[in-house]
């Protein structure tokens, strides 16, 4: 949460760690959607990254061991980003019990990094059942 971030700081997150430990669904690893989103996950400010890693898992802490000791609701679950419908209107979900980021595929990486810093900062704290 806000407050947890304030009172024990911002954790440092490696965000190439993240990414080796991370899986695709729909998607591969040079799709121009996945280049967009690690370049802009790898612009963003420790408290950004912190941010979107607590709205795609519900936690904004990196597991001790790294981002391999990723848990989902009973066991190690890595990171995923799930490939959504193409609609530069939606804000990415997620599905934190399964650390699923759902991304929308979005005509430009401009308008990719505006949905996901707007989905982090404004919808970090709602919940969706999918």
């Amino acid at each position: 949460t806000e407050l947890g971030l304030l009172v024990s700081g911002v954790p440092k997150i490696d965000v190439a760690d993240w990414k080796a430990n991370s899986t695709m669904v729909g998607f591969v690893a040079d799709d121009p959607e996945i280049v967009w989103f690690w370049e802009i996950v790898e612009e963003m400010s420790q408290e950004e990254k912190a941010m979107l890693l607590q709205f795609s898992t519900g936690s904004s802490r990196v597991p001790s061991g790294g981002f391999c000791n990723l848990r989902g609701v009973d066991s190690i679950t890595p990171f995923s980003i799930v490939k959504g419908v193409a609609d530069d209107e939606r804000l990415p979900t997620a599905s934190t019990c399964f650390n699923a980021f759902k991304m929308p595929v979005y005509s430009s990486k401009a308008i990719m990094k505006e949905k996901l810093l707007s989905a982090i900062t404004c919808g970090s704290y709602g919940f969706t059942f999918a």
